[in-house]
């Protein structure tokens, strides 16, 4: 059985509500990345999250402290916005 939709409507809503979050995590790349860029790192962390650790994505309070606690520091993943030297997100670090 596939796994439910990421409810993108949500996803919209978050980045909605976390903007100056995300725009801090982007000014961090020191012009590197573009703010679509973070909020496409986001959606592909998300499904990260929950494909791979098995995280309940729904958007609340919590999930997004954990999801912009990843971008920021690439915790587990090895891949966060800000490090330069990074891995793809979907490379060999996840497993």
């Amino acid at each position: 059985m596939d796994a439910d939709p990421l409810d993108e409507a949500a996803f919209e809503k978050f980045v909605a509500r976390r903007k100056v979050d995300l725009e801090h995590i982007r000014r961090g790349t020191r012009n590197e990345h573009e703010f679509p860029d973070v909020t496409n790192e986001a959606w592909l962390l998300t499904c990260e999250l929950r494909a791979r650790k098995g995280v309940a994505v729904n958007f609340l309070r919590s999930f997004q402290d954990l999801l912009i606690s990843h971008l920021y520091r690439g915790d587990d993943f090895g891949c966060g916005v800000l490090r330069h030297n990074c891995h793809s997100i979907a490379g060999d670090s996840l497993q």
